[in-house]
């Protein structure tokens, strides 16, 4: 029993103790008690459209002091042009960012994760209220007493003098509302469409009955460094300018190396006061001063010199007065431009304009609502788990844009996670898609293999690095966006190659899509090596596994990949009647199948790959890395199992390598230095590839029992990727979004999520909620084939497909996990193809004209 403590805190010590016994965290907790736990620092609010879909979420912080800061990323919704992001927690900690996260900061991001994880304290907007008065707590310079507090609760001993705290995010603007000293200041922030800055909108109000005077400073650090960062530098090379009519400071990067230059810019509508470029001048000297010592006098020197290793800084000094009871509004915005001062200059001029007035913020805070809403409404899902509907019709393409904007936060994009995140895009952004297709397709290079990384910027040379998955989610993505645009003209496009030697794309000996995906496919089948398995050449999925070589290593998982591929290509190639490919694919399908079954299954488990010595990386009895998730979930989705009757020892297995928080990636997972075979040596147990619970675990557990019409199973594996199967305070991590991934069992922090926002998991965490729900372009049409928990009696969907938008309604009265009895599509009954399967085909849709709307109704049985 704990002593002294409240009854949830008791709760939570239970919940705990739980967990350190490999048991339930909800064990013997009260309904109540869950509940409050994990609405004890926050709460989901939804908006419903007038058929009962969940078009609109907010997650509602109602508790500052949350266990991790809740970081959530807003942007400038553009695929054309410069991409901007800005990270916002509840109070205001976060930072800017052009292009790239990493390589292309604003504002300050010190933290050495490369993922959003914690704040330092230069991480953030902050701003200072300071007024005058007999009774303050500081005594000024000039001897006079005052008050001096950050607007919002920026520190945890601080907090409980703040009232009335609430912070709200949604996929357009974030607020954040708080009152200290009868003054209440809401700060509202959007990014305009295509714009690259962000606009705050601030609001102080005088909750008092008397007059105030207040002096208002704000402030941010600047973090425009060049990319890529040199390897030695003294310092960075920083030019400011001011521009008094504006109320604007701007600063650049004056690197000459610099691949991203830029201009940041920060400015207020409010006539400054004075202003300030060092942060040792701002702050004080003293390492521990509680209060800027600019502040403490009330006034900021407004020089022009950057102190040589003083941190650069844009601060901003207002002076304020408020009547009694009265507010009054006022604007900052802050940003970049890939140019120099003038083009900073006629920016600034600009957003003032079109952004920076009442009725201005409030027509573009409802622009950016509206647009949100014709983008995400392409693929929404109504059924009996709110959860699961906010997630799919909110949060996941909310973190899914995000993520296709930035791709994993890191300085250059990755070819397979581009891919990857781009075939979840498809039914919201299709043109989109196939632009940004063309433009990576390219660096396929002419033996069938691609680049791993590559910049996005002119002068930066990609990786010479050639992962050997990199090619197979190209073809995934390529097959995904012609299923569920029906726009086959696409496979006859021309596309260069990469020119390693030269490093250009080739356009002299370009190759059509189609052409460019047979390529792909015949590189792994022709590279093969060891037991007819495919070549891992310099790395496949798991690149932690650092002792399979480019020398011989073959991969058990990547093979299963390469089936899973040439089973989705067949359509294609029957449909072009090339005889060749044909042919090729079932003779890919023969051998892969029978060398899968020979070679990689142990008689428990599917082995992972075998290194250059041919030792098995995961063989039955191995002390560490015994068991790999992706290979076994693979054999499930490529039909390996199916093939070589295993599924039901598979499953057993999964239930061996389940937790409550998902499926560890490896079991048992490999100790510190260590040096056998094919392991991993460098990463601690339960973290990243090493045994944790993997964003990529949880959905590819749940895609592959959803293939097999494991609906109950599906739909528990999907739900551990969300906020209910965990306490905020175990987790730690914003409940909006998905994690990179949870640490696993054995370490000390088990549950703990990590690494949030930007994960290219995130695609197939869509991907597979998608299939659970059964609604799957394939070449042929739309595939009808539900995988649900037996609890679903009824649910909806609304699609666009193939330029065509279908209200689907699933009738499920038997209480069936999966089939499909019987379906009508505008009252009339679909048949089923002539492998069994009911297929919505163009045709079908074709008769229903041009813009007439598509019901369809399905009978589960």
């Amino acid at each position: 029993m704990v002593k002294g403590k409240d009854e949830l805190s008791i709760a939570l010590f239970q919940s705990r103790t739980n967990l350190s016994k490999g048991k339930d965290p909800f064990l013997n907790l009260k309904e109540k008690e869950i509940k409050g736990l994990q609405e004890r620092y926050s709460i989901f609010k939804d908006m419903e459209d007038a058929n009962g879909f969940v078009v609109q979420s907010t997650h509602y912080i109602h508790n500052p002091l949350t266990p991790r800061p809740y970081f959530h990323a807003l942007n400038n919704f553009t695929f054309n042009g410069a991409a901007y992001g800005s990270i916002w927690d509840q109070t205001g900690r976060g930072y800017s960012y052009l292009n790239t996260v990493i390589g292309g900061e604003i504002t300050s991001n010190t933290s050495s994760t490369y993922k959003p994880f914690l704040a330092d304290k230069h991480d953030r907007r902050i701003i200072y209220l300071r007024e005058e008065t007999p009774s303050g707590a500081y005594t000024a310079p000039d001897g006079k007493k005052v008050d001096i507090w950050p607007l919002f609760p920026v520190c945890s001993n601080t907090a409980r003098e703040y009232s009335e705290f609430s912070s709200t995010q949604n996929p357009t603007n974030l607020e954040v509302c708080a009152t200290r000293n009868q003054v209440t200041g809401r700060l509202t922030v959007t990014i305009p469409r295509g714009a690259s800055c962000e606009i705050m909108q601030l609001t102080l109000k005088n909750e008092s009955a008397k007059k105030r005077v207040f002096s208002l400073f704000f402030r941010i650090d600047w973090d425009l460094k060049a990319y890529p960062s040199p390897r030695l530098k003294r310092c960075e090379l920083f030019d400011m300018q001011i521009d008094r009519k504006l109320d604007a400071i701007m600063a650049k990067n004056i690197d000459w190396t610099n691949k991203n230059p830029r201009t940041g810019f920060c400015a207020c509508d409010q006539k400054m006061a004075g202003f300030e470029l060092s942060g040792e001048r701002f702050e004080g000297t003293h390492t521990f001063n509680c209060i800027p010592v600019s502040v403490l006098a009330g006034s900021l020197q407004s020089g022009t010199c950057v102190p040589v290793a003083s941190s650069v800084i844009a601060g901003i000094h207002c002076e304020i007065t408020l009547p009694p009871k009265s507010a009054k509004t006022l604007y900052f915005t802050v940003g970049a431009v890939q140019g120099d001062y003038t083009d900073a200059k006629k920016t600034v001029e600009k957003i003032k304009r079109q952004y920076m007035t009442d009725k201005a913020f409030a027509a573009t805070v409802k622009n950016n609502e509206e647009e949100w809403l014709k983008f995400s409404t392409g693929f929404l899902v109504n059924t009996p788990d709110a959860e699961f509907n906010r997630f799919f019709n909110v949060w996941t393409t909310s973190q899914l844009v995000n993520t296709a904007l930035f791709l994993s936060g890191a300085s250059k994009f990755e070819f397979r996670e581009k891919m990857q995140v781009l075939k979840a895009l498809v039914p919201y952004c299709p043109e989109v898609v196939k632009k940004e297709l063309k433009a990576t397709i390219c660096y396929q290079l002419r033996d069938g293999r691609a680049i791993s990384r590559y910049s996005k910027f002119k002068d930066h040379a990609p990786d010479e690095e050639v992962t050997m998955d990199n090619t197979m989610w190209m073809v995934d993505a390529v097959c995904r966006y012609v299923n569920d645009t029906g726009d086959f003209s696409f496979l006859e496009e021309s596309i260069g190659f990469f020119d390693p030697k030269m490093q250009v794309v080739d356009n002299t000996k370009n190759a059509k899509v189609y052409d460019h995906v047979i390529l792909a496919v015949k590189c792994l089948f022709d590279y093969r090596g060891r037991f007819g398995l495919c070549k891992v050449g310099s790395g496949d999925m798991n690149t932690a596994l650092t002792h399979i070589t480019k020398l011989g290593g073959v991969s058990a998982g990547l093979s299963m990949v390469l089936v899973y591929i040439a089973k989705l290509l067949f359509p294609y190639a029957r449909e072009r009647t090339i005889k060749r490919d044909i042919g090729y694919l079932n003779t890919i399908l023969e051998n892969m199948y029978s060398n899968l079954g020979n070679y990689s299954w142990n008689g428990e488990s599917y082995s992972y790959a075998y290194d250059d010595n041919g030792n098995t990386i995961g063989a039955k009895g191995d002390k560490d890395g015994a068991i790999h998730l992706f290979t076994n979930l693979w054999a499930i989705i490529c039909g390996a199992v199916e093939a070589s009757g295993n599924l039901k020892a598979v499953l057993t297995l999964l239930d061996r390598m389940d937790t409550p928080f998902g499926f560890r990636s490896i079991h048992p997972p490999y100790s510190i230095g260590f040096s056998g075979k094919g392991g991993i040596p460098d990463i601690l147990p339960g973290t990243f590839e090493n045994g944790s619970i993997d964003a990529y675990g949880k959905a590819f557990s749940a895609f592959a029992l959803a293939e097999i019409g494991q609906g109950q199973r599906a739909f528990k594996a999907i739900k551990k990727a969300f906020p209910s199967c965990t306490l905020p305070d175990i987790s730690t991590a914003n409940p909006n979004q998905v994690s990179e991934f949870t640490i696993g069992p054995g370490h000390c922090d088990f549950g703990k999520n990590v690494f949030d926002i930007f994960t290219p998991a995130i695609s197939w965490i869509k991907i597979a909620m998608e299939r659970i729900i059964g609604v799957v372009p394939t070449y042929e049409g739309l595939l009808l084939s539900p995988s649900i928990p037996p609890e679903w009696k009824e649910f909806s969907v609304v699609r666009t497909y193939r330029e065509k938008v279908l209200s689907i309604k699933f009738h499920n009265p038997h209480g069936k996990e999966t089939g499909v009895a019987k379906a009508t599509v505008n009252g009339k009954e679909l048949q089923k193809s002539a492998d069994g399967r009911f297929i919505i085909d163009s045709a079908r849709l074709a008769a229903a004209g041009k813009n007439n709307p598509i019901v369809v109704d399905v009978l589960m049985g």
